[in-house]
């Protein structure tokens, strides 16, 4: 993606960028791209790591990070964890060899861990650092807008907070911020 950013000069001191990491970990698993959970964490987030610490070793991507703002994980939340392994946390991400997607809440903690440290090195290295905005709310278990509540900086979504009273006032209370699309979301 930093090389068609570049290539294609899309950079705008008023634009900024917000990536998505789909929960396609299953998917990858299966057709045997992946063999873990860590895998896929390696894959997003090894070269962010290497290029904070050593901006010449992808110029382009240096410079495309500068535009990001934050990252948002993406996926049908309506479809329920399923598999023996649905609730578990006690699995570290290089022994998650299972053949479905680790829960929500568990891929959600990974992705904020992984920013979360990314962001103290590249605030002490005196560059911008990203925020976690996750997809979240909109359909699916209220376990997701809980794990979120814990976690997030934002949330997009988030319709699924006017059936939980308490927790929206929790999301108002601590100012975590909603993108929704009223019309859309309630059609």
């Amino acid at each position: 993606m930093a090389q068609w950013f570049d290539k294609y000069e899309i950079y705008h001191p008023q634009v900024r960028w917000l990536i998505q990491i789909p929960r396609l970990y299953e998917a990858y698993r299966k057709a045997g791209l992946i063999q873990n959970f860590q895998e896929m964490l390696n894959n997003i987030f090894k070269c962010l790591f290497e290029v904070t610490v050593n901006p010449e070793s992808n110029p382009k991507l240096y410079k495309f990070l500068l535009q990001v703002v934050g990252f948002d994980s993406v996926d049908d939340e309506s479809i329920y964890e399923l598999g023996p392994h649905a609730t578990t946390f006690q699995v570290t991400p290089e022994n998650w060899n299972y053949p479905e997607n680790p829960n929500y809440c568990y891929w959600a903690y990974y992705l904020w861990a992984n920013i979360h440290t990314l962001n103290q090195l590249r605030k002490a290295r005196g560059l911008n650092s990203f925020a976690f905005r996750p997809h979240s709310g909109e359909a699916g278990s209220y376990e997701h807008l809980m794990g979120t509540y814990l976690l997030a900086d934002g949330i997009n979504h988030g319709i699924r907070l006017t059936k939980a009273p308490v927790l929206e006032y929790l999301y108002y209370l601590k100012q975590i911020g909603l993108a929704m699309s009223p019309l859309s979301n309630n059609k």
